[in-house]
């Protein structure tokens, strides 16, 4: 009759390397929650995201690229496809020859492509459409001697009309009266880069991105409560903003 060996504990330091390991996964699982924007939340600018704390930004970025992604657990779920709060966006790329010939107008989204491309020409556009507000500086801005006063590049409207046009102006000339914002560096990062691609596809000399932007519609300006008056929208609730992200030139 055969005996059944007796049973030997875990040795103490084979315990703790592996409770380390799994306290490691679960912190990393954690940041990566953290690390995400909330909201909208309500604010003097209408609903915008909460950016999340800088530590776990910091952090965030070093266990996602060397932990997670290898294990493909780096998604946080948070789509932009779920975001509903973005408004109106599409924009036309207008293609020139060598000599500025306009070539051709595209529209994207495009109607006519697939329903895969269309959903990617959908979060092009509207990360194309994500602008930051700009703040004028809180007090007297001095600048030491034989230095520039520092600039910031905003949308605005140019001399003669048209679409509103980005352009450098001092920190000091930032209007206090109005709201005036400036394309996120994302944005301006993938308006480059698909011009790029849309001249080598298209061989063109040059493209130009036009983004056609609306407000979105929000539900109290639909619907107010009971025995309530209806909330006024804006007055530019209805109206287009049409702003150029420049002519960009393909180097040859």
């Amino acid at each position: 009759m055969s005996v059944a060996p007796e049973k030997q504990p875990l040795p103490p330091w084979l315990i703790w390397v592996g409770s380390a390991a799994i306290v490691f996964h679960l912190f990393a699982l954690l940041i990566v929650v953290l690390a995400v924007s909330s909201g909208p939340w309500v604010s003097p600018f209408g609903p915008s995201p909460q950016e999340p704390p800088a530590f776990a930004q910091g952090i965030g970025e070093l266990t996602t690229r060397l932990y997670l992604r290898p294990l493909q657990l780096s998604s946080n779920y948070h789509f932009e496809s779920n975001k509903t709060e973005y408004d109106s966006v599409y924009f036309e790329a207008e293609l020139r020859d060598a000599n500025n010939n306009l070539i051709q107008t595209l529209r994207f989204p495009d109607e006519k492509a697939s329903l895969s491309v269309w959903n990617k020409q959908i979060a092009l556009a509207q990360s194309l459409g994500l602008d930051d507000p700009v703040q004028p500086p809180g007090g007297e801005v001095i600048t030491p001697p034989g230095k520039a006063m520092p600039t910031v590049e905003v949308w605005d409207a140019p001399e003669g009309g048209g679409p509103l046009k980005l352009q450098k102006i001092p920190i000091t000339r930032i209007p206090r009266d109005r709201e005036i914002y400036r394309p996120s560096d994302l944005s301006l990062q993938l308006a480059k880069s698909y011009s790029r691609y849309l001249c080598r596809q298209n061989q063109a000399a040059s493209v130009e991105l036009i983004r056609h932007h609306r407000r979105r519609l929000l539900p109290v300006f639909v619907k107010s409560r009971e025995g309530e008056p209806p909330v006024e929208p804006l007055p530019d609730a209805f109206e287009e903003t049409i702003c150029s992200f420049g002519e960009y030139r393909l180097e040859k």
